[in-house]
């Protein structure tokens, strides 16, 4: 990965010369894009990064480690390019965006992605990052989500008034400690360190269940959303469970529950 001014790179025979536009984003949006490094970066043994997807008027980043899968989408006119990108170029993306953020005092402004062989370039401002891709099968991301199945259930809550009851019921617990969410005609009563119910509006095929829950991975969900609400689908404990959230960007996070 190289990292510096675009006259640098240049210099360094990295000119973005020959290199194809695949398009132009919006800083704001490609912030809220790159925020799909969720799973650690010790966890990307088996795929090794993000998956890059632009295809179907929609531009996606997405990461897994097949026990949870983070899916950002927005729409776009482009089409037809994918590469898996290390994730710890994401980070650099975002330290860019943040320094012209500041010197430009604005929250909104052009971002290219530029593609060349087996690189990948993000233009932001005057600087440019490069990043060799991954030569690597990602799994096929648009199959795990389940909110397309027919008769699913689901429910609409408030995100701010989960990631509270979240924060209250993990406490001081380990990473894989696992948060109990009984779903019944009262409520959510999410049970972990401590109870805390919350309450839902409705949402399609409505049903009783108890649900085990890595907590920490669904507040890490929920710290990286800016939406007013969040509607959650489940199908029966055991099974796999889907957040999905939309603002300007759609977000769609899947992980498994404990029998």
């Amino acid at each position: 990965m190289l990292v510096g001014s675009s006259k640098l790179l240049m210099d360094l025979g990295c000119g973005t010369d020959n290199w194809k536009q695949v398009l132009t984003l919006s800083s704001n949006i490609l912030s809220k894009l790159i925020k799909a490094d969720t799973v650690d970066n010790t966890d990307y043994t088996e795929f090794g990064g993000v998956w890059l997807d632009v295809s179907d008027n929609k531009i996606n980043f997405i990461s897994t480690n097949r026990v949870r899968l983070l899916w950002i989408s927005r729409e776009t006119e482009v089409n037809d390019f994918k590469a898996i990108i290390p994730v710890d170029v994401l980070p650099e993306i975002r330290k860019l965006i943040l320094k012209y953020e500041k010197l430009l005092k604005s929250y909104d402004f052009n971002t290219i992605i530029i593609n060349k062989d087996n690189y990948v370039g993000f233009i932001v401002g005057n600087d440019l990052v490069i990043t060799d891709t991954i030569a690597s099968k990602f799994p096929n991301y648009k199959s795990v989500v389940i909110h397309n199945i027919p008769n699913i259930s689901s429910i609409v809550i408030n995100t701010s008034m989960l990631r509270i009851a979240m924060q209250t019921v993990l406490a001081k617990s380990k990473k894989d400690f696992l948060v109990t969410f009984n779903i019944n005609d009262d409520g959510i009563h999410i049970t972990g360190q401590n109870t805390v119910d919350v309450s839902y509006a409705d949402g399609l095929n409505f049903k009783s269940v108890e649900l085990k829950l890595n907590g920490n991975y669904v507040l890490d969900f929920l710290n990286k959303i800016d939406t007013d609400i969040v509607i959650f689908y489940y199908i029966e404990q055991g099974r796999p469970v889907e957040f999905k959230a939309v603002s300007n960007v759609e977000y769609f996070y899947v992980i498994t529950s404990s029998k």
